[in-house]
């Protein structure tokens, strides 16, 4: 019963239904998933010459139900990996392909008041596997401790590989992103949507501010 003023209600985006357990569309999506864990230490940059994206590539080329992007020739390169899908029944959203895989929204340094973000986040220790012997995959099915863990950093980074964003994802709060996106924009000045009513108004500082969806 709830509506939004900013943009398409929740319930006009759809996804559909997951591929079924026996379908070459399942078994490709598990092969994409494959290709990004053996290249999680791996820094975006580094995709264009590195050999395993170029080889990740070249099989997700090669695989007709692959619906990720492509580029012109229909081919999958290093720096189309694992990026929002370009076929159907895949939504894309404008800008999935163009630019740096990192947005500059979980770069560029901000400020939450008088305190300064600098956006560099904890990660986990690089070439740290699990599950790699059926005995050790049956226990985690299951449910049972295995006595391993995750090795956390002791000095942050800038987020720049898989590894990073699996962390970010797996310890961020809520909203946190699209908060920190409105706090950058409004660090760099970004203007404010005409339409926002608080713009001119003695309480500016205290509203029109503060509401992320009226940034333009």
């Amino acid at each position: 019963m709830a509506f939004y003023l900013q943009c398409l209600d929740g319930d006009q985006f759809t996804a559909p239904p997951a591929p079924a357990l026996a379908s070459r569309a399942y078994a490709t999506e598990l092969v994409e998933l494959y290709w990004a864990s053996l290249l999680r230490d791996v820094a975006f940059t580094d995709y264009p010459s590195n050999p395993t994206a170029i080889k990740a590539a070249a099989e997700l080329t090669a695989i007709p139900e692959y619906v990720g992007p492509r580029d012109a020739t229909n081919n999958v390169t290093a720096v189309l990996l694992f990026r929002g899908g370009l076929g159907q029944p895949v939504k894309t959203f404008a800008g999935e392909t163009i630019g740096p895989y990192l947005s500059q929204f979980l770069l560029l340094p901000a400020k939450f008041g008088s305190l300064p973000v600098t956006q560099q986040y904890k990660t986990n220790q690089a070439g740290a596997d699990f599950m790699l012997d059926p005995n050790e995959y049956q226990k985690v099915q299951n449910g049972i401790a295995t006595g391993k863990s995750l090795t956390e950093l002791a000095t942050p980074l800038f987020l720049h590989d898989g590894r990073g964003l699996a962390a970010y994802t797996h310890d961020d709060v809520l909203y946190e992103a699209y908060f920190i996106a409105y706090l950058v924009l409004s660090t760099v000045g970004a203007p404010l949507s005409p339409g926002n009513p608080y713009i001119g108004s003695p309480t500016q500082n205290g509203f029109a501010t503060m509401g992320g969806p009226d940034i333009a």
